[in-house]
């Protein structure tokens, strides 16, 4: 959530007043400023790259224009062709594995996440039908047009842990924010949390997300003891429960590997070799000023292309407002909210009593009504 905007939210004395604040920036999409997402994203993938590729072109030229001999200097001690082709070669590898890697990134990162959405929802549904047997109450909470909506404890957990997933990801464990999130609408169930990520020995601490699982199994556990569910539904649950898990730990995986320092460090060395070499040796000789439009339009064709695929590489980055690729991890997240909103505050329907003149009437295969 926006700073300033979830600011104004603490202002708020009550507790259910300041929830449903809360709850209603979640819900709320932020508005999309298109012209300001291309904006970034030409200005990192074209302007900057086109900008550094002008300077350096501009440079070279001088320096053959102006110093006397240069050329032949550059021609004879400097400049060879073979050296430059091959790093040439190499440099649109790298770009081409680079470009590639942080694609897949991004993707296999919006999957697992939409796993971990599908578990959140799926636990949901189950613990529905515990609501509908009466071995699970539901509680009323502050909903944005000042009335209430239903859920329960589970269900608040579980619209929960999207968004801990994108903010711990996004921000790291240190900015999530509990009191933000559906857990926060329930005082006594955000204190449980709270004792779990900032308890009083700080060696004992849990991270967020792992403090949702850990609530979730302590209320599956108390269940089981008041014989409320059995031991085979137990296990469905927590084969639930290791799908949520799994979800986050390859999310983990992928998000957490990164390439080794050294090898980013010889790419970005290879990429001002290369331009230099090729800008100072032949294109400054060749084309003169001609070459600041040229090396600016090589420089873009590759250095921009990995800085856009460097900025899309991590999803949970992604803001509505600053990209322009759909923000699907912010999506999901509202979309799992709102699924298990809609689970709980299903009403079980109340049968009513049928007259005995309308049970004689009977529907045919064919979808047609009649008398027997």
């Amino acid at each position: 959530m926006e700073g300033a905007m979830a600011s104004g939210c603490l202002l708020l004395n009550d507790h259910s007043k300041r929830a449903a604040c809360y709850r209603k920036l979640r819900l709320q999409p932020k508005p999309v400023n298109v012209c300001w997402a291309y904006t970034l994203d030409l200005a990192s993938g074209v302007l900057l790259p086109g900008v550094l590729g002008v300077i350096l072109a501009a440079v070279c030229v001088s320096i053959i224009k102006n110093v006397d001999g240069a050329a032949e200097f550059v021609r004879d001690n400097v400049y060879a062709e073979q050296v430059v082709s091959s790093l040439g070669t190499m440099l649109v590898f790298l770009v081409s594995l680079r470009l590639g890697a942080n694609l897949a990134r991004n993707a296999g990162v919006i999957g697992q996440f939409g796993n971990l959405c599908g578990a959140c929802v799926n636990l949901a549904i189950w613990a529905r039908s515990l609501v509908t047997s009466g071995k699970l109450s539901i509680n009323y909470y502050a909903d944005i047009d000042g009335g209430q909506y239903r859920t329960t404890e589970i269900g608040l957990i579980l619209a929960s842990i999207p968004y801990i997933v994108k903010f711990q990801y996004r921000y790291g464990a240190s900015g999530v924010k509990l009191e933000q999130l559906p857990v926060g609408a329930d005082e006594q169930l955000l204190a449980r949390a709270r004792a779990l990520t900032n308890p009083s020995d700080p060696n004992n601490a849990v991270p967020p997300f792992l403090a949702m699982v850990v609530l979730l199994g302590q209320m599956f556990d108390d269940l089981e003891h008041a014989n409320q569910i059995g031991g085979p539904e137990l296990g469905l649950v927590f084969n639930q429960l290791n799908a949520l898990t799994g979800a986050e730990g390859a999310i983990g995986g992928i998000d957490g590997y990164s390439q080794p320092g050294v090898l980013t460090a010889l790419m970005y060395l290879l990429f001002v070799l290369y331009f230099t070499l090729f800008t100072l040796g032949d294109i400054a000789i060749n084309n003169s000023w001609q070459g600041l439009w040229i090396v600016a339009v090589l420089v873009i064709a590759n250095f921009g292309l990995f800085q856009v695929s460097q900025r899309y590489a991590n999803p949970f980055d992604i803001r509505r407002a600053r990209s322009t690729q759909k923000p699907l991890i912010t999506d999901a997240t509202r979309g799992t909210e709102q699924a298990i909103d809609a689970i709980f505050a299903r009403k079980r329907s109340i049968p009513v009593p049928v007259s005995a003149e309308t049970q004689q009437l009977a529907t045919f295969s064919l979808g047609l009504t009649g008398r027997r």
